[in-house]
């Protein structure tokens, strides 16, 4: 069964798709996964900036 490719709703054939064609879905999965791997780095440096919150909160001053 031959590849197929969804787009904006329709349906192409992987086979028939022109070389430059098959290079940008190929820039465009680079893309969309350097997004992802982005977003769990935010994700993972959100959680550290909240920990070092609470760490300085502890080692301030008390009032």
């Amino acid at each position: 069964m031959a590849q197929t490719l969804e787009f904006e709703g329709k349906t192409y054939d992987m086979d028939k798709l022109s070389k430059d064609a098959k290079v940008q879905l190929l820039n465009i999965q680079y893309v969309d996964k350097k997004i992802q791997d982005l977003k769990a780095e935010i994700a993972t440096l959100n959680a550290a900036r909240m920990f070092y919150i609470e760490q300085l909160k502890n080692h301030l001053p008390q009032e």
